[in-house]
């Protein structure tokens, strides 16, 4: 199964994953980690390192982050850079988080983050 990771600057993971746990109840590997304005950076870092060796073993991690810029996704970026089994994908949101979840233990690592991107930008439209 591939392992999710949720993270973003103030709480706003940790809701994303209240909520998917309200359509899938509680689940294996996942997690949020919030970026709080006390928190240090390296620490930051240190912290999504000990998820994903927490994780292990998977057959890959899937980090959604809230930013395309900032400490989040350097963090994430990292972890990417040296473990090949990691993709980060930027703009989380809830209907992204859901099909991460729906889709997870059926797609591989590389699919799965196509699929999710391709959900998030079709989900988002203009109301009267």
């Amino acid at each position: 199964m591939i392992s999710l990771l949720l993270l973003s600057h103030g709480s706003f993971a940790d809701g994303i994953k209240h909520s998917l746990n309200r359509f899938y109840g509680e689940s294996d590997k996942i997690d949020a980690c919030s970026l709080l304005n006390e928190d240090d950076p390296k620490q930051f870092c240190d912290r999504i390192l000990q998820i994903y060796r927490l994780n292990q073993p998977f057959e890959g991690m899937l980090i959604l982050c809230d930013l395309e810029e900032g400490i989040t996704v350097d963090c994430a970026a990292d972890v990417a850079k040296r473990y090949g089994d990691v993709r980060v994908v930027t703009g989380l949101n809830l209907k992204m988080a859901l099909e991460a979840c729906r889709l997870r233990e059926t797609l591989d690592l590389n699919t799965l983050s196509r699929k999710i991107s391709d959900a998030a930008i079709a989900s988002i439209h203009v109301l009267p």
